[in-house]
């Protein structure tokens, strides 16, 4: 069905001749990730005298990620060019009317689509280096949905696609990934996307979110699926370095030195039934199994193993369990909070993805409070809940001058924290409209961090 769209994601250049100088003006700034030197050659050989306007990351309909630039102001049509992510040429595109398709075609899509009306104002014809041509028109059926279809010149379906927005970073679309369901969810950098599309060519990113494994270490994980092989996770650090991959595997593939381990470091424990297990794949070629295992009706655990049976880390599948708090800083809490009651234990983000963990002490002879811990279960602050009228001037101020239009959100708490070396800042949301921003004040109204 994918037929020549996509044959030349194989490397491909073509020699046009020109005499003209290539404009890339300085005053001009290119929106978009970086274009490869391979794709910037290949524009100023080719298309002189035409200026980038833009570069993007696109999917092709099999769901291929491709680096698309927008070429602007130069002696002909305005054109796109499509380039495989490492910046090889695959096929320009210009907007054309339906006046420019064949008849034929057209009569064969309406025959093919018959509760469609082609739109008129969206249509595109892509010309590849063998001089293949293609059309790409949009499809409007009854209920106004629009759908994108890809003919080839002979009038065969190259492609049909529903208009839908997969992309997990974007804030308006209404699927699992939304921030409102998900508020781990994080965005992919475009260079991270570009590698991605490099190293797992084929494959659609479903979701991207921050994420935590037994160790406590925190990840970004990223889920690929519809590719050529198995869905795979893929983990980077915060600072979005490669660190392994993720794949579901049987019960018959768990070494049998795994089996063995947890056969003896978890008497009367076994394999959740309901549950995956993973293969994590490193760099390196380490390999670890991640796997859940459950006893009775007792909370499930998490175990991550080596090949060898050797036990990495495990947690207890239940972050709220006052049990996951160590002894050493429970002790410290009682002495230090004689009168109150552990409420909740939990791991919590602040809003520059500062991750800690965070403990509520209730029913105390003050008022309840909440103590927040580094991952190394070292205190990093207190916080308490104030009236936004208790916000010092200086942080109003500030909020005036760096949010224009935005208030405080009233129907939303505001925390003082305060650290243990008496320094004393303030987090709560600002709203305008319909957009919310958390951010975090100095009481002197530096701004630490803001997250919308």
């Amino acid at each position: 069905m994918l037929n020549r769209l996509f044959i030349f994601l194989a490397a491909l250049t073509i020699t046009l001749s020109s005499g003209c100088e290539f404009l890339r003006e300085d005053d001009f700034e290119i929106v978009g990730p970086p274009i490869p030197e391979l794709a910037s050659s290949f524009i100023e050989e080719n298309f002189p005298n035409f200026r980038i306007n833009s570069s993007e990351t696109e999917d092709l309909c099999d769901n291929s990620i491709v680096l698309e630039v927008e070429l602007e102001d130069g002696p002909g049509p305005d054109v796109d060019l499509y380039f495989t992510p490492d910046g090889q040429f695959l096929f320009s595109s210009r907007d054309i009317s339906l006046q420019d398709i064949p008849e034929d075609i057209l009569a064969s899509i309406e025959a093919a689509y018959p509760g469609y009306t082609i739109s008129s104002d969206d249509a595109e014809l892509y010309t590849f280096p063998d001089g293949t041509l293609q059309y790409k028109v949009e499809l409007i059926n009854a209920q106004g949905d629009e759908d994108d279809l890809i003919v080839a010149e002979d009038g065969t379906v190259v492609c049909f696609e529903e208009d839908e927005d997969d992309d997990p970073n974007d804030d308006d679309d209404d699927d699992s990934h939304d921030d409102d369901e998900n508020e781990n969810a994080v965005e992919i950098p475009e260079t991270i996307r570009m590698w991605i599309a490099t190293e797992y060519p084929g494959y659609r990113i479903e979701s991207a979110e921050l994420e935590d494994l037994c160790d406590d270490q925190n990840y970004y994980e990223v889920e690929l699926e519809d590719g050529p092989g198995r869905d795979v996770d893929l983990y980077f650090d915060q600072d979005w370095v490669f660190q392994f991959s993720a794949t579901e595997i049987p019960e018959a593939n768990l070494p049998e030195a795994v089996l063995s381990a947890i056969a003896a470091e978890f008497p009367g424990y076994r394999l959740s039934p309901d549950e995956e297990i993973e293969r994590l794949d490193y760099p390196d070629g380490t390999v670890q199994y991640l796997v859940e295992i459950q006893r009775g009706d007792e909370d499930d655990i998490d175990v991550v193993f080596g090949e060898d049976g050797t036990l990495v880390c495990t947690e207890d599948d239940n972050d709220d369990d006052n049990s996951t708090l160590p002894s050493a800083v429970r002790e410290w809490i009682d002495v230090e909070y004689p009168s109150y009651r552990i409420s909740s234990v939990e791991r919590e983000d602040i809003c520059d993805d500062q991750i800690f963990y965070e403990v509520e002490l209730e029913d105390g002879t003050g008022p309840d409070l909440e103590l927040y811990f580094d991952l190394d279960w070292e205190l990093a602050f207190t916080a308490t809940e104030i009236a936004s009228s208790g916000l010092p001037a200086a942080v109003v101020t500030a909020i005036n001058d760096q949010f224009p239009g935005f208030r405080v959100d009233t129907d939303d708490e505001v925390q003082e924290f305060a650290y243990p070396d008496g320094a004393i800042a303030y987090y709560f949301e600002i709203t305008n409209g319909d957009d919310d921003v958390e951010v975090l004040f100095s009481a002197a109204g530096n701004l630490e961090c803001y997250d919308d």
